[in-house]
């Protein structure tokens, strides 16, 4: 149904910012690749998210080592 619809849309939409990325690369563009994989981050929720995952990995409490085992 609906929620269907959508993913497909977003994967549409990260394919196409692959695709600009990929050109980008190859002239050596790297702000607009950058800017791509910035993009990317944000339309699959990245952000405050990813940032909060990136300093898990730095700094893993001992309750995130529990959490992960227990998965």
């Amino acid at each position: 149904g609906e929620a269907m619809k959508d993913h497909i849309t977003l994967d549409s939409i990260l394919a196409e910012i692959e695709q600009v990325r990929e050109l980008a690369l190859s002239v050596d563009d790297y702000k607009t690749a950058l800017n791509c994989t910035m993009s990317k981050a944000k339309l699959l929720g990245g952000g405050g998210a990813l940032e909060a995952r990136q300093q898990k990995r730095e700094n893993p409490s001992p309750l995130d080592k529990l959490l992960e085992m227990s998965i």
